[in-house]
């Protein structure tokens, strides 16, 4: 790691600490201000613990690899220009005559901390793909709770229920189960896999999972330990979830619908922003995607980027989505954005859903998740080692396969059309028997249309999204996952959407 980078987050936290120094006085008596000197302090934490890293690993010997090194050089451009502005408000400050004309520096001040806050941030995410010896190091989550940026202390929250006691794990996953489920609820606006509803008055998000007939017990009146502990402890785990930063949704219980032959789980999640009036269900991203395209490239290279943060994001607690695909992306829109910039100008924040399948890395997948499916809807985004005739249906599914799966949503995104508008391109016999007798092509030929595809979404989107599209699908389903992998596809995401905007 070279001195001038070293030098270059130096100056930026010296000469941040000295309009600091400056505006200090005024926050005392602007009420608006205290947030932003909240801010400001862990801005300032920030750079001084990026350069107590970079000083460990240039005394440790370890280099970057090519992805980080970019990370690193990136950055330093970044902060040589914040430091010029920064120094151009502190020579006015220095040179007015009058100290109460100071606000209209306080607002370019204001701008650039904004700016310089989403910065620290991106950065924070990229801290969660290094080795956990290394991460403990920087212990950026032992800053105060008002200091902590919302990625990482959700990362910290996961940990430390992880190293809970048993009896403190039981505890956490007990009190998930909401009972007596049907006095809480109020105003189901429409029935569906996902709906909104009112739960102690507040909207919320339920969504039903069937529960395997397996699974109950005592003439299906009664849910077995096995399932209730399953789902006591995912939804305990995504109730340390922020959404706005994780592109997770915070879970606040579950619960059991019995009655009927349709027995359903129900998880139900925060919402993380005030709902659009008229909203009857949460938008799917497979539904927008059959509506004309009525934003810019910029919407659409953001949208796919916050997706690869949720994917990153589970990955760095260790999980493994295994249903990553467009019908599992939940978009929603704040009500409080101006209407000029609402649905279909901008996009919206999308948010991972069906996680009631995601798992550890280290456990064995369910055989029985693979059965008795030969929907092209679902297949089409599995990795072909996942699908392919002959492979061991227990095969862990790795971080690898979460990717590929990406991959063919971000294509999906490129072309903005569902998967579904190209399923012919995936049948050998077209003009043989209905859709449902009609034989598809192996995964593996499957694949090599879905890349085919990916060099045409260059027309697009750019010959860069389509690489990074590429790269997801041509990662090969043998490989042992790692966050590296998504942290890759974030980085280049990330770059493409600054450049954008």
């Amino acid at each position: 790691m070279s001195q001038h980078i070293m030098d270059v987050f130096q100056t930026t936290a010296k000469t941040l600490q000295l309009l600091y120094g400056f505006f200090k006085p005024f926050f005392k008596h602007k009420k608006d201000s205290e947030s932003l000197s909240i801010r400001l302090q862990w801005d300032l934490r920030v750079l001084d613990k990026l350069q107590n890293t970079l000083i460990a690993l240039q005394q440790s010997g370890v280099s970057a690899d090519d992805a980080d090194q970019i990370l690193w050089n990136d950055s330093v451009k970044y902060l040589e220009d914040l430091t010029g502005r920064l120094q151009g408000i502190q020579y006015n400050i220095k040179n007015k005559s009058n100290m109460l004309t100071w606000w209209s520096d306080e607002q370019d001040y204001r701008e650039l901390e904004r700016e310089l806050r989403e910065w620290t941030q991106r950065f924070d995410v990229h801290l969660l793909a290094l080795p956990y010896s290394m991460r403990s190091n920087i212990d950026l989550t032992s800053l105060d709770a008002n200091l902590a940026t919302p990625f990482l202390a959700a990362q910290s929250r996961i940990e430390g229920f992880r190293r809970d006691s048993q009896a403190a794990k039981a505890e956490s996953m007990r009190q998930m189960l909401i009972e007596d489920h049907a006095d809480q609820f109020s105003e189901q606006r429409a029935p569906g896999k996902h709906t909104f509803v009112k739960f102690k008055g507040k909207d919320v998000i339920v969504e039903y999972k069937k529960i395997p007939t397996r699974f109950l017990e005592q003439e299906r009146s009664k849910v077995s330990e096995v399932f209730n502990n399953s789902i006591a402890e995912i939804c305990a785990i995504l109730n340390h979830c922020d959404p706005p930063s994780t592109g997770v949704l915070k879970s606040l219980g579950f619960f059991h619908v019995l009655d009927g032959e349709n027995p359903r789980c129900g998880i139900v999640y925060a919402i993380p922003t005030t709902l659009m009036q008229g909203d009857s269900i949460p938008r799917t991203l497979s539904s927008i995607l059959t509506e004309p395209a009525g934003h810019t490239l910029e919407q659409r290279f953001e949208l796919a980027r916050k997706l690869a943060t949720a994917v990153f994001f589970l990955h760095s607690v260790g999980w493994v989505h295994k249903a990553i695909r467009s019908s599992n992306v939940i978009v929603l829109q704040s009500s409080q954005i101006p209407e000029t910039r609402r649905y279909p100008i901008s996009l919206g924040d999308p948010y991972l859903v069906n996680l009631e399948s995601a798992r550890g890395v280290q456990e064995h997948s369910d055989p029985s998740d693979r059965l008795k499916r030969a929907l092209f809807e679902q297949d089409i985004y599995d990795h072909p080692y996942r699908v392919s005739e002959g492979q061991n249906v227990d095969l862990k599914y790795s971080m690898v396969h979460d990717v590929y799966s990406l991959g063919v949503v971000l294509l999906e995104i490129g072309f903005w059309n569902p998967m579904t508008l190209y399923q012919s391109r995936f049948i050998v016999d077209r003009e043989q028997g209905d859709i449902a007798g009609v034989r598809m092509k192996t995964p593996i030929e499957r694949r090599e249309v879905l890349l085919k595809l990916a060099r045409t979404s260059a027309i697009y989107m750019g010959r860069k999204y389509a690489t990074i599209v590429e790269n997801c699908l041509n990662l090969e389903g043998s490989q042992h996952g790692h966050v590296g992998f998504i942290k890759d596809v974030l980085g280049q995401l990330e770059r493409l959407s600054a450049a954008m905007n």
